[in-house]
């Protein structure tokens, strides 16, 4: 297994053929535009994926300015923004909705700790209902957001960990990432803006590295 470890879709004109790769990806013979780009679907964190060894959900909110259940939600949104606001010529994002449809498959979504950190485990997913779900999102990979870890190390050392995992349309993991940054203590999250940016283009980058 290869792993790196660490919506609107644009109209495309095809010149040749599409076969498929040794991972079942599409691949295209002949002459293709080069503006192609294929579709992640971003999976955002799951409520509870948010944790610190430090911070109690109350501090954490008070200190980012955040209501306390909303804390998950502008977390992830960070993250995911991150990513989407990089200028690619490779991917186009797209984000899952709150159909009942969605909520069934993405509730087959386990998440098991691999040390301190989360993981994301797709051994429960009827295939039928993944591709189920790549097809309704138009999607060539899916995105999951695993987990948020606020790991605090005394002094001035707060680190934002993130791990993501992204798979192809076969379910193989093709990544399994983890990154982060660290920051002297929590504030409201705009403080950390450029921080995030530099996040987002790392997992962008593993992301092109995985897709070549």
């Amino acid at each position: 297994m290869k792993k790196i470890i660490l919506s609107t879709i644009l109209p495309v004109i095809f010149l040749g053929f599409i076969t498929a790769g040794p991972d079942g990806e599409s691949k295209v013979s002949g002459s293709e535009t080069k503006s192609a780009k294929r579709t992640v679907l971003i999976i955002g964190l799951k409520e509870g994926n948010l944790t610190s060894n430090y911070y109690m959900a109350a501090n954490i909110a008070e200190r980012t300015s955040i209501a306390t259940d909303s804390i998950t939600e502008v977390f992830s949104r960070e993250i995911t923004e991150s990513i989407t606001k990089n200028r690619n010529t490779r991917f186009e994002f797209v984000h899952t909705n709150s159909t009942k449809e969605t909520i069934n498959v993405l509730s087959q979504i386990q998440f098991k700790y691999d040390k301190e950190m989360m993981v994301s485990d797709l051994s429960e997913l009827k295939d039928a209902d993944f591709h189920k779900l790549l097809d309704t999102y138009k999607a060539d990979y899916v995105l999951i957001l695993d987990h948020y870890y606020l790991k605090y190390e005394g002094g001035s050392n707060l680190f934002h960990m993130v791990n993501y995992d992204i798979y192809n349309r076969n379910k193989k993991n093709i990544v399994a990432g983890k990154t982060y940054f660290n920051t002297p203590e929590l504030m409201p999250l705009v403080n950390y803006e450029k921080k995030y940016e530099k996040t987002g283009s790392k997992i962008l980058d593993q992301l092109n590295k995985a897709a070549e």
